[in-house]
């Protein structure tokens, strides 16, 4: 597949994590091949730390940090030997903008399971954002934010076996590898508890 074709298939997906359309043009254009896909986008990604880093205020250090987050989480879609170091610069991009944006959120993990807790102890209701097999929470920041701002709590959370979250039991996954039967792990209430 070609670069600009990864690209195309790609497009929908990155812009629904929030990346500017333009700037995605811009670092996609460039590419010689589906190889230099990651190292492009970490160095996006670099870029909005530094912009972070050199922010006046720390709303916008945050929102910089979250768009870090997203570009270092899309580093991830092609194959690469430094894709799990995007994932963890991903992670840890995240965590400092909520840090800075939202003191309240925390960090959950259980078996099978790794997210943030956001939003009101005492929410009507709590949704939980599952990705899909090759997605990470990073990817669904504008829906978090979306329900957020209605007022709800809500756990984002990495799919198994990706970025921070383990990979599932055995009896999980099928013969040709795909995810099967009904292994779902425990979401946490609003409240933190896990049930």
């Amino acid at each position: 597949m070609s670069p600009t074709e990864f690209a195309a298939a790609q497009w929908t997906r990155a812009i629904g994590a929030g990346v500017d359309p333009h700037e995605y043009r811009r670092v996609t254009d460039g590419l010689a091949s589906v190889a230099d896909w990651g190292p492009a986008f970490l160095h996006t990604g670099h870029g909005y730390l530094q912009r972070a880093e050199d922010a006046e205020s720390s709303r916008s250090a945050g929102e910089y940090l979250l768009m870090a987050a997203r570009w270092f989480h899309l580093a991830t879609l092609a194959p690469y030997t430094e894709a799990p170091r995007a994932a963890v610069e991903a992670d840890h991009a995240l965590s400092r903008a909520l840090t800075v944006l939202e003191p309240g959120a925390r960090r959950v993990s259980g078996e099978g399971f790794t997210g943030w807790l956001r939003g009101p102890s005492d929410a009507p209701g709590t949704v939980v954002v599952v990705p899909g097999l090759d997605s990470a929470k990073e990817e669904f920041l504008d829906l978090v934010s979306a329900l957020l701002a209605r007022g709800l709590a809500v756990f984002a959370m990495d799919a198994p076996d990706r970025a921070f979250s383990p990979p599932p039991q055995p009896s999980c996954r099928t013969t040709s590898g795909s995810w099967g039967g009904s292994s779902t792990p425990s979401a946490p209430h609003a409240s933190g508890s896990s049930v």
